[in-house]
């Protein structure tokens, strides 16, 4: 399968999309108003002690207060690794004898718990852990959505190139994709030698093959920034923050770009000079699979993202052979359901179910990664009496979501024909990311956001630049989003004119939805909006 990936960056927004075999598979996208505060870590300060729902709200300095529940108080590497799809390797080699031993040595039968076990292996209640006023050492794991506050852990992890640094743990993991025995024994036997015993480790997949110099520097690295957590913890005040997580696009290339990505393509000098630096440290290997785009075209239309991207709009989704699947949203789930549309298949109705479904099955998969959907999904197929075709459409679902790096569960077809579907979430889905709530229909429906208006307006403009010699326009807006333009004294207008090198007066318009926007060309004397429209 190949992979490529490319990097959009604009005045307004930074876009990344992940192409397989020249499919859009996954978009993240950052803006500077939504900056992502996952992997961060701060000083906290407990609010409020909930017995009866074993949580607590932790103020971080944000707007709403952070949810902890009581079993991200103890160090569950259970939960954490399973996020990573790692298994455990014991710090002890050779025979049961052996484990035993080690095992007599952390608690010994009989012998009365250190205060650690009695915390995190008796899981104490929450009123007994935790005082409202208390300071607390706590890392974001989930964004903010809609009403809910950032979910937090106190067992802070800290990932790098090559492995995660565990900081409440002493056990090693190895990822399970690594999957030959030699191999994992090689690497086993390198971190187990050179990590610091009070400390834990997940070896990524990118270690795979890696000399012990480099798992070494990355150890290194992860180490010297949690000292500094600590340094910080203790010298700065309540409500610091005391550690961010790499940039957007760092962060990324991270965990993204691997030896299974042919080629990054990247619109932006200094992104391109950074991302070439941190590479250059990690993985000089892959540098010659880094590249700057030079073109004038936009790189998203360039590489026709653009339209997939418009299509996430979209609640039906066609197929290939005809048919479509409806995805819907709703405040607690999402629901999909699958129709045969103008698909009639062969005479056996019942292989066109099935091929149908199957299709489907592959679709819905990409469309979960494609626009980030978490949380609970119901998917209603085409009912299907055989049951060997039901578990040929499970068999295929479960293939496709399982190439997201996202936690997910599926169960079976339940009597009514109906598979739930659970998919971590971490961050606003791209539902969320790229759209906000209508004023006019009270939440019936969606728009597209003023940040995504503004965007849309800026790439329109980077068309113009390219496709006329006009140079100066007057932009028609909502006024809404003429409001949003003018913030700041205008810097969003003045970075669109800069990148684009033209001049342009904001004009407000009230006949024009929230969504919509005309350009006149003060050169031509006449509206020139439909142009470069795509």
């Amino acid at each position: 399968m190949d992979k490529e990936i490319f990097i959009n960056v604009g005045a307004t927004e930074e876009r990344i999309a992940l192409l397989e075999d020249g499919q859009l598979v996954e978009l993240y996208v950052e803006r500077p108003d939504r900056v992502r505060t996952v992997g961060n870590v701060y000083k906290g300060e407990v609010k409020t002690v909930l017995p009866g729902m074993q949580a607590a709200f932790v103020d971080i300095g944000m707007e709403m207060s952070a949810f902890l529940h009581v079993s991200d108080v103890s160090a569950r590497m259970e939960e954490l690794t399973a996020a990573l799809d790692v298994e455990y390797e014991e710090e002890t080699e050779g025979n049961g004898e052996d484990s035993e031993k080690a095992q007599s040595v952390i608690h010994p039968p009989g012998a009365r718990p250190s205060t650690k076990t009695r915390a995190y292996g008796q899981k104490l209640p929450i009123e007994q852990r935790l005082a409202r006023g208390q300071d607390i050492m706590v890392q974001v794991t989930k964004e903010s959505i809609g009403t809910k506050g950032p979910r937090l852990t106190t067992q802070i992890s800290l990932p790098g190139r090559f492995l995660v640094l565990l900081t409440a743990d002493s056990k090693i993991g190895i990822s399970r994709r690594i999957s030959d025995r030699n191999e994992r024994r090689r690497l086993y036997k390198i971190i187990r030698n050179i990590k610091p015993k009070d400390l834990g480790v997940i070896l990524r997949t990118e270690a795979g093959g890696r000399e012990q110099k480099d798992i070494h520097n990355d150890l290194v690295r992860q180490t010297q920034r949690w000292e500094e957590i600590q340094k910080n913890y203790a010298t700065l005040p309540t409500l610091s923050r005391l550690h961010a997580e790499t940039g957007f696009a760092t962060s990324i290339i991270r965990d993204v770009f691997g030896v299974d990505v042919s080629r990054m393509t990247i619109d932006s000098r200094k992104v391109y000079d950074d991302t070439r630096s941190y590479l250059k440290d990690v993985a000089p290997h892959l540098l010659n699979r880094l590249h700057l785009y030079r073109g004038k075209e936009p790189i998203f239309d360039r590489y026709d993202i653009e339209p997939e991207i418009k299509k996430t709009f979209d609640s039906k989704v066609w197929l290939k052979r005809g048919g479509n699947i409806n995805i819907e949203h709703t405040e607690g789930m999402v629901a999909i359901d699958i129709n045969t549309g103008r698909y009639v298949g062969s005479k056996d109705q019942a292989q066109t179910i099935l091929r149908t479904n199957i299709e489907a099955s592959k679709e819905i998969a990409r469309q979960l990664r494609l626009r980030d959907i978490g949380g609970i999904v119901v998917i209603d197929f085409i009912d299907m009496e055989d049951p060997e075709h039901q578990k040929q459409v499970l068999g295929e679902l479960r293939a496709g979501v399982k190439r997201s790096r996202a936690k997910f569960s599926i169960s079976d077809f339940s009597e009514f024909g109906l598979i739930q579907l659970t998919r971590q979430r971490v961050r606003p889905s791209l539902y969320h990311t790229l759209s906000e709530m209508c004023p006019t229909c009270g939440g019936m429906g969606r728009i597209m956001s003023r940040e995504t208006v503004t965007t849309k307006i800026e790439r329109w403009f980077q068309r113009a630049r390219v496709g006329s010699r006009d140079r100066k326009f007057r932009l028609e807006v909502n006024p809404t989003v003429a409001e949003h333009l003018r913030e700041n004294d205008g810097q969003l207008v003045r970075a669109i004119e800069n990148r684009c090198r033209l001049r342009v007066q904001v004009v407000e318009n009230e006949q024009l939805a929230a969504d919509q926007f005309e350009v006149f060309s003060l050169r031509r004397k006449r509206y020139v909006t439909d142009k470069f429209i795509s």
